[in-house]
């Protein structure tokens, strides 16, 4: 099965700050886009920590997605605070 993604920075921004992913679980597949921060200073790096994290949560045999998503967010949010005031 094949996917095709794509992003756009936009018209006003000089920086493409979206950053997205997928994996395959089960007999599917988890799909993220995290949107850049406005063109804020990190915002690039927010975006991909964001959506490695998220990933990085999800196993092939994943059982219960949902409950990993919600789990996984919470870990995404940590992981951006932690990168950020690592590179303030």
């Amino acid at each position: 099965m094949n996917f095709v993604s794509n992003t756009h920075i936009g018209l006003v921004r000089k920086e493409n700050q979206d950053f997205l992913g997928n994996k395959k679980i089960g007999n599917g597949h988890v799909f993220i886009v995290c949107d850049g921060m406005g063109g804020l200073p990190g915002g690039a790096l927010a975006s991909r920590v964001a959506v490695e994290s998220v990933l990085s949560n999800f196993s092939p045999n994943c059982k219960d997605p949902e409950i990993i998503l919600r789990k996984s967010l919470a870990n995404a949010h940590k992981n951006v605070v932690k990168a950020s005031k690592k590179n303030i």
